[in-house]
């Protein structure tokens, strides 16, 4: 009788029990399965496309790499081109001043007289400066005169062109030396043994001349040289010399010390 008594009792904590299981072993399998899913990589942000004034979407293109760009070659440093049968060894002085005679030593030059060409750093030397006719000509030997046409203190390039057309290699040649270049005279008019000042380029270092030259009737006559108070490359200080009249046009020049005439400006004395 007392065990038929507790027959509900019995029942009722194993209901009570299966319940509580089965609850508890469900949200586990849940759990795993939602461990097993892959997560959503939203860390990158979305590209959203850009729509153009028209309307269209325009898709945005990746910037291109930066392209090494290569320096030019300094114009100093010429091209060494030309024939590998025409040669120029040697240039011989390497510097002298205008009117020097200088040597061109090499090969292949050939039995005919061809042209030396003169380039200039600044021109460049796709376009020849200058084409000048030797004083001599052999299959090895060059002579030629620096031109009077060049600027002093510079480096020129030398290029033997062979009767047929080939040329040779580049040499340098270092011009000491232009001829003197007058600018201006400064004051107008100033009166004899009065101090003037000469402008221009080339003078020389040392000491020249400043020369007072009367022109008339085709005849060229000299009236006296001022006296120097100062000389640098690019400014004289001198006096008039005494021996020039007021109200006279005289021609001035500038001679250097090692022989450079420049042309001569006209001047006018007093008033």
């Amino acid at each position: 009788m007392r065990l038929n008594t507790f027959q509900p009792l019995i029942i009722v904590v194993l209901l009570v029990a299966g319940a509580y299981f089965y609850k508890n072993y469900f949200q586990v399998s849940i759990a795993n399965q939602n461990s097993q899913v892959t997560p959503t990589i939203d860390s990158q942000p979305t590209v959203t496309p850009i729509a153009s004034p028209s309307g269209e979407v325009s898709k945005k293109t990746p910037s291109p790499t930066p392209t090494k760009i290569k320096p030019s070659p300094s114009i100093s440093q010429f091209p060494q081109r030309g024939s590998s049968s025409i040669k120029i060894d040697l240039v011989t002085p390497s510097e002298g001043k205008i009117g020097d005679e200088i040597i061109l030593a090499g090969l292949g030059f050939g039995p005919v007289m061809g042209e030396i060409i003169l380039y200039n750093a600044k021109v460049g030397f796709d376009t020849p400066w200058m084409r000048l006719t030797p004083n001599r000509w052999t299959e090895t030997e060059i002579k030629v005169t620096v031109p009077t046409l060049l600027a002093g203190n510079q480096t020129i390039y030398f290029e033997v062109q062979h009767k047929d057309g080939r040329k040779s290699n580049f040499v340098t040649f270092m011009v000491k030396g232009g001829q003197p270049r007058i600018d201006d005279i400064s004051p107008r008019n100033a009166q004899p043994l009065q101090n003037i000042k000469i402008s221009g380029k080339d003078f020389g270092a040392a000491n020249g001349s400043v020369n007072f030259t009367e022109i008339t009737n085709f005849s060229v006559t000299t009236k006296g040289q001022c006296e120097i108070v100062s000389w640098s490359q690019e400014e004289i200080s001198c006096k008039i010399p005494s021996t020039v009249n007021n109200s006279v046009e005289y021609g001035v020049d500038v001679k250097s010390a090692d022989g450079r005439q420049s042309s001569i400006k006209f001047y006018k004395v007093g008033s």
